[in-house]
């Protein structure tokens, strides 16, 4: 496979993560001030007032789509990775979403560069874990979610790891203001109202509801991570003949869900949630039967996994 098409961080991150980097945790004491967070909030509304604060998107190649489904769109400034503690003013990562037509602020990302073997800094955050791999077969280099993971998929994993909190702003997140993930991010971006945390509360139906999230998704440009390897890899004709139709059927059915929602017909609703989860289903089949070599398919495997079973955004995220 084309190296070139493999789905990996920022070259500057994975440089800055490869190196030995000295870094201390933050302290149990070091808590985020939630009034700072909304006030930061204003300073970054938009993808220019990323940039202008120097900022860079996180998009390898310009033709491959970098959002992702419950994340979004992450832009970076790799010198507050180097941060020792969460400054609600200073975030690694910013996430955007497109919503009401515009890319809109949903996130702060807090990350601290730390030891390979380190364990995740102390405080009660949710913090997820993204450890640079190199010589991956197929593949070469890209982030996953830890050094055992690495050396398990033929990998040498780097001797630092990043460490990532999550802090979620608007739309407000069902599975909690921490999490890896915001399901409710491709309901508000297709225009529909998104589940609340109750509707999370049976695994089965979060599981459907995750399913369907993915589904609008498709609708919106969101992509599975490591899913742009199979769409864009060897056999990118095959996959879009295949997926193409499967597409436009979401975009279709995402259009009846709102019409049903706007008429409040529940009935109506619920048989197009359920034909687009179906139609979904087979689309993430296309994804795995496309994906250019078996540490790919594994790697999407897992991620399907951890995100349908809300543990996580999964590797390489």
């Amino acid at each position: 496979m084309n190296p070139r098409y493999a789905i990996i961080a920022a070259g500057v991150v994975l440089a800055l993560a490869a190196r030995a980097v000295r870094c201390q945790q933050p302290a149990d004491s070091n808590r985020l001030d939630q009034d700072r967070v909304r006030a930061a909030a204003r300073l970054f509304a938009t993808p220019d007032s990323a940039r202008l604060r120097g900022y860079t998107r996180l998009r390898p190649l310009s033709r491959v789509p970098a959002l992702n489904p419950f994340v979004g769109e992450h832009w970076i400034k790799e010198r507050w990775l180097r941060l020792v503690s969460l400054d609600p003013e200073r975030p690694a990562y910013l996430m955007y979403y497109p919503i009401g037509g515009t890319e809109q602020l949903v996130g702060f990302g807090y990350a601290f560069v730390q030891p390979s073997e380190a364990p995740p800094p102390p405080g009660g955050y949710h913090w997820h874990l993204h450890h640079p791999c190199s010589g991956l077969p197929g593949i070469g280099t890209l982030l996953v979610g830890g050094a055992e993971e690495c050396r398990t998929l033929g990998g040498t994993p780097a001797p630092t790891q990043i460490v990532m909190l999550h802090v979620w702003l608007d739309p407000p997140n069902p599975a909690g203001e921490f999490a890896p993930e915001n399901p409710a991010l491709p309901f508000v971006s297709a225009g529909l109202i998104p589940p609340d945390s109750m509707a999370f509360a049976d695994q089965h139906q979060a599981t459907f509801l995750r399913e369907l999230g993915l589904a609008l998704g498709e609708t919106i440009g969101a992509r599975p991570r490591l899913g742009t390897m199979s769409e864009f890899g060897a056999d990118s004709l095959v996959f879009q003949r295949r997926a193409g139709p499967l597409r436009a059927r979401l975009s279709v059915l995402a259009a009846t869900l709102r019409r049903a929602e706007q008429a409040g017909d529940r009935t109506r609703y619920a048989a197009a949630a359920t034909r687009a989860v179906d139609t979904w289903r087979g689309l993430k089949q296309v994804y795995l039967d496309l994906a250019p070599g078996p540490v790919v398919r594994t790697l999407l495997v897992k991620w399907f996994d951890a995100v349908l079973m809300g543990g996580g955004h999964g590797p390489a995220h």
